[in-house]
Order: C-alpha cells, then sequence, then structure tokens
C-alpha cells in the first residue's frame, strides 16, 4: 500500500493534486469538528449521473467566503454531511480512479474516465445549488444530466 500511494502522489501532477485535495478535505471534519452544532442541518442525499449512482469523489457546499463543507461520496452515492442553513454552491468532482491492481513501477495506467464530466466539479461551472434551511434532516439529492 506504502508503494502504491508513494507512486500516486510523486507520478502526474494532477493525481497528486487530487491527493492533496482529497486528503484536505477528509481531514477537515477532524480539525473543524463533523458534529451538528445548535445551528447547522444534517444535509444528506444521493448524487447520480444519468441515473447511476455516483460511486466514488467529493462533494462540497460553498457560501462563497470561507472553507467549503463537504467531503467523500460513499460507493452508493449516497453523502452526508452537518451544513449551517444558508444558499450553497455545489460541486461534485468523481476524478479518474487509479487501477487497484497498479504497482509502483508498472507503466503509467491509462486514464479511467471521469464518473461524472468536469464541469460538475467546478462551483462556478457546475451549475448546482442548495437551500439548506433549519429543518433536520434534509433530503438534498442531485441527479446530474
Amino acid at each position: 500500500m506504502e508503494k502504491h500511494l508513494v507512486s500516486y502522489i510523486t507520478g502526474d501532477p494532477r493525481r497528486r493534486m487530487t491527493f492533496v485535495y482529497c486528503s484536505i478535505v477528509s481531514l477537515a471534519p477532524l480539525l473543524f469538528g463533523c458534529g451538528g452544532g445548535p445551528d447547522t442541518t444534517t444535509v444528506r442525499g444521493k448524487v447520480t449521473y444519468k441515473g447511476a449512482p455516483v460511486t466514488y469523489g467529493l462533494i462540497n457546499f460553498s457560501t462563497g467566503s470561507g472553507q467549503p463543507i463537504g467531503g467523500t461520496i460513499q460507493p452508493d452515492g449516497s453523502y452526508e454531511y452537518q451544513l449551517p442553513p444558508g444558499e450553497y454552491r455545489v460541486r461534485v468532482d468523481a476524478p479518474e480512479k487509479v487501477p487497484e491492481a497498479y504497482k509502483e513501477g508498472d507503466p503509467q495506467p491509462p486514464p479511467s474516465p471521469r464518473l461524472v464530466p468536469e464541469k460538475f466539479a467546478d462551483f462556478e461551472a457546475s451549475g448546482l445549488t442548495a437551500t439548506i434551511g433549519g429543518e433536520s434532516p434534509q433530503q438534498l439529492d442531485f441527479k446530474l444530466p
């Protein structure tokens, strides 16, 4: 596993940036807390693309100021996070995956296709928004065309 991780980090710059971003997003709940406070709402839902669940990737919510909130999409396309009420722009990123059988020293594998078009990985270009109210839990599904 360590060799695979090292080759992943030191390989393609796009993969390195994806690894760094995923690491930061994944560690954010540990640093800032992920439990709901009195001013947060449990937001849960599913992310699908062309009717099929998005089986990996990230979903993030941004008010335009401060750190985006969110993280990993589960293998069934579901997610659940605590968000303060407000208006959010949303991004969904499911970058190419490194094949599980890939080992350091192997030829660079061909890129796998993204699960969703790259435009959805950008807050501005995605066109996705969310209005989070005070009721909890709030169901919010994203059905990407």
